[in-house]
């Protein structure tokens, strides 16, 4: 998903449910205790609150990076995983360090899991990746991704 997508989408939900949140700490009724109705008005809607929110704040991180469009930069060891998200579906990631970048199995359809030397241009807080450069060893031959 575009990274404008997702950061208007976090947003607009996480608005939502600080609205409803708020609504739900002001209501005067008096009823009597019952677990279920305080799980379902108020701890459901705190966790996806703060689950949005999250999402929302380590994307927001980015922004100023995104406009103008100055990713972080990495060089160095890394490992690539794919993840199957769904059948025939994967996500590609570089782990390096104690981060990781993501990038979508179509923009490098060729690339195989392992551990490479790589060049790397990501977001940290959203670990978007941006560009990906992957070579055998320091110094090496590259590996083709395309």
């Amino acid at each position: 998903m575009s990274y404008y997508v997702v950061l208007g989408l976090t947003f607009i939900i996480t608005l939502s449910w600080c609205y409803y949140f708020w609504r739900m700490l002001r209501r005067n009724e008096k009823r009597r205790f019952a677990f279920h109705i305080i799980f379902f008005r108020y701890v459901i809607p705190a966790f996806l609150l703060f689950a949005f929110g999250v999402t929302f704040v380590s994307y927001a991180m980015d922004l100023p990076a995104v406009i103008a469009k100055e990713p972080s930069r990495y060089e160095g060891a890394c490992e690539i995983v794919m993840e199957e998200l769904e059948e025939d579906v994967f996500t590609v990631e570089a782990m390096f360090d104690d981060t990781w970048a993501e990038y979508e199995h179509d923009q490098v359809p060729l690339i195989k899991e392992g551990d490479y030397y790589c060049e790397v241009d990501y977001y940290p807080g959203s670990s978007i990746g941006t560009s990906l450069k992957l070579y055998l060893e320091s110094g090496g031959k590259a590996v083709q991704l395309k």
